[in-house]
Parts: structure tokens; sequence; C-alpha cells
């Protein structure tokens, strides 16, 4: 075989041997860049701010309702999810909402985020394991959202009402397991307690709301006002003095 046609023939075989070994190069890479992806990929999940990013991308005006439908966040019995993200909307659209480790309580295993509308906290986030991705890192869902530690601003709900008066807030009537007093007796008529049944109050403590709530109270069927101080929050009153007299006459004196 002639000199020419055995070289032609080795660099053939080289051209070939480079041609394989650049492909399993190309293969190994792609192979590791693949590995490299999905190792990246699950490391960023087993990341508790990953997941944070998410949550708080939904802490808007048009996203609050729909997040605290879907985690059934329930704050106390008197308000609905629609009430507290009514609340809350307006406050989303006062600043920018961001998040940080809450100081004493965030972890590793365990991460505790305040989520905050500009400068103001508005919510207390944590997050728990949902088991572990490929690579043994965490991956994170939202566990519990709270208000109610940062809502200080809001007053106790304090109601005086009259003894045997049925009380509602939002609707929702107010029960005995909220009466911090029972049968305190009715001021105006303390002069005359030793000739009349004094009518009483009775006093519950609801703790705090999300929102401004809608107190309503009826005795005997009859509609009953109420009014609200700072101080000693809110008042339910007895009929006028007239109905009051009468009631008294009708019953009350001894």
């Amino acid at each position: 075989m002639p000199r020419n046609n055995k070289r032609k023939k080795k660099l053939s075989n080289f051209k070939k041997f480079l041609c394989i070994y650049c492909g399993i190069l190309l293969l190994a890479g792609v192979i590791t860049l693949i590995m490299l992806h999905s190792l990246l990929k699950d490391y960023e999940e087993g990341m508790p701010s990953g997941t944070m990013d998410k949550i708080v991308n939904q802490f808007t005006p048009d996203g609050i309702g729909k997040l605290l439908s879907d985690n059934d966040v329930k704050v106390n019995e008197f308000e609905t999810n629609d009430t507290i993200a009514a609340y809350f909307t307006d406050r989303l659209n006062d600043g920018t909402v961001s998040y940080k480790k809450k100081a004493g309580e965030y972890s590793e295993k365990t991460p505790v985020y305040v989520v905050y509308a500009g400068d103001t906290p508005i919510a207390k986030v944590e997050l728990e394991s949902a088991g572990k991705n490929a690579h043994k890192f965490n991956k994170w869902t939202l566990g519990t959202i709270s208000f109610g530690d940062f809502t200080k601003n809001l007053a106790e709900v304090k109601i005086t009402a009259p003894t045997g008066a049925d009380v509602y807030i939002n609707g929702v009537q107010v029960t005995d397991t909220y009466k911090t007093e029972s049968e305190v007796k009715f001021a105006p008529c303390l002069h005359v307690s030793d000739y009349v049944t004094v009518p009483t109050n009775d006093v519950y403590d609801v703790g705090q709301l999300i929102a401004k709530p809608d107190i309503t109270a009826k005795l005997n069927g009859k509609d009953l006002t109420v009014d609200y101080d700072k101080k000693t929050g809110y008042t339910i009153y007895y009929p006028s003095d007239d109905e009051l007299y009468k009631s008294m006459d009708q019953g009350y004196i001894q």
C-alpha cells in the first residue's frame, strides 16, 4: 500500500477518534450541566427565602384574598377572610412589601419571617418542611400566617351590654365565653337600688380584631344603641328612659 494512503488512513482514524472523543466530552459536559442545574434547582428550593419570595408576591391588593382562602387562614370567629383581606388591602396600597427574619424565632428548622408593607410590619409567616428533594434539601411550604401580633394599634374590643341582651359582632353572636363580668349594676339606678330591682350590665372582652367591627345588639327583640369610646370601649345602652321606666313598672319594682 502506498505511503500516502497509509497516512490518509491514519488521519481518518485520528479524526474519527477526535470526533468520538469530542462527542464524549460534549455529552459529559451536557450531563454535568444538567446535574449541576438540578443541584442548583434543588439547592434553591431548599432555601426558605425562595419560598418566601413566592409567598410575598401574593401580598398584593389582588392576591391577599386568595392567599388567605387557599391556606384556610382563620384569625378569629368574628372576621372572615374577606374582611381581613379588605383591611390589609388598604395597607398594601401604601408601600412596597418586603420581609425579614424574625429575631428570636427564626431557625434553620423553623424559618419565621415578618412581612412588611413599607416600614410597617403586617404579618408573621412560619414555613414548614414539605419533605426532601432529590438532593436531600428541605422543600419548604407555607405553615402559618398570623396577623394578631401586628395590630397593636387597634384597641381591645370590650363591650358593656345590658344583661340578657343578644350581642353580635359582624353578625356573629358573642357567647358567654367572652364574658368577663356579669350583672354589674346599672349606674343611673344605684340611688334607688333599695326600692327597685336595678337593671344590670354584662361585660365582654373579645380581644383584638383586625378591622373595625360592626357591633349590634337586641334586648327583647328591640334594637339597642351602640356607642364607642377609646377608654371604655363599646357601650350598649338600655332603651330610652321612658321605655326603661315603663319596663321597670312592668316587672322591676319589688
